[in-house]
């Protein structure tokens, strides 16, 4: 392995991005079904669905492999920009012009050093993850069709179940969703690599 590849690390990030969404949702649906007794509700059938089958660490491995994979690319930029003769403060200012990379930042410093941090503080905001779950995503029309007679479940290829979650500061103010977070900051590192031709 290349430690030095820039290329095939971003990949990996990429591959951890697309790890937070599953497409087989048969695998993550949880169908149970009940008769309702006889009464009011008398000829309906209740049915609960359970989206999502990891546990908390599960998650939250899941969540801090894109977060630190994103943290990481920072130091390894700088040394391609030092490479190719470019400034390597360029990153500097990205992050600290970037609201969304400066969290990703202190999550990854908070998760390797313990919270809240006591030196260096990209966004001064304290941030934490809360409400991670998995939760099913539509996006589009593909339409999700449920059969609580026989559990079945007919769906398009836009639909996934997806862990899903908030940053908020130290104060729990909600800040910006976990997947804002992580799309907002891969588009300014690839915006910076693209501008100079690294990618």
């Amino acid at each position: 392995m290349d430690f030095n590849d820039l290329k095939l690390r971003l990949k990996r990030v990429y591959y951890a991005i697309d790890k937070k969404d599953e497409f087989n949702i048969e695998d993550h649906v949880k169908f149970t079904r009940k008769n309702v007794p006889l009464g009011e509700n008398r000829g309906f059938l209740e049915f609960n669905i359970d989206f999502g089958n990891y546990d908390e660490a599960e998650i939250l491995n899941r969540v801090f492999l894109i977060i630190n994979g994103i943290a990481a690319l920072k130091d390894h930029i700088k040394n391609k920009f030092r490479e190719i003769r470019k400034d390597p403060e360029e990153v500097e200012n990205l992050i600290n012009n970037s609201q969304e990379l400066q969290l990703v930042l202190d999550l990854f410093n908070q998760d390797k050093h313990g919270y809240p941090l006591t030196l260096v503080r990209r966004s001064h905001k304290d941030p934490k993850i809360k409400n991670l779950k998995q939760s099913l995503i539509i996006r589009g029309n593909p339409g999700v069709t449920f059969y609580p007679n026989t559990g079945k479940i007919e769906y398009g290829e836009n639909v996934s179940i997806s862990i899903v979650g908030e940053v908020v500061d130290g104060e729990d103010n909600f800040i910006i969703s976990l997947e804002k977070m992580i799309e907002e900051s891969m588009g300014k590192i690839e915006k910076l690599l693209k501008h100079n031709n690294i990618i």
